[in-house]
């Protein structure tokens, strides 16, 4: 027998929320270009350069806005805070990534 006023339903949603953003956390990781991707050019750093990026997650792409912190001549490092507030980086291919004004 259920008390008058239990939020059994609610509870439950809430705890499929819970649930399904921490798997998407861990399923929503970046593709980043592996060291035989990104070649033997020098890696050049400075300040984070303020660009809009395309990231690739495997079944689905979105751009990010975020800081170009390294690269090459064929490749950017971009750092970038995700919809769950956690950094994200990823090695991208240089025509993913424009510059920006800020």
């Amino acid at each position: 027998m259920r008390r008058v006023g239990a939020q059994k339903r609610y509870a439950d949603a809430n705890q499929r929320r819970r649930f399904n953003r921490e798997a998407e956390a861990h399923a929503l990781v970046p593709r980043t270009l592996t060291e035989v991707e990104r070649g033997t050019d020098p890696v050049q750093r400075g300040p984070g350069v303020p660009v809009k990026a395309w990231v690739d997650y495997g079944n689905a792409s979105t751009q990010v806005l975020g800081s170009a912190v390294a690269w090459t001549k064929r490749c950017v490092l971009v750092l970038w805070v995700d919809s769950h507030d956690q950094q994200q980086e990823a090695w991208l291919w240089a025509g993913a990534a424009e510059r920006v004004e800020s």
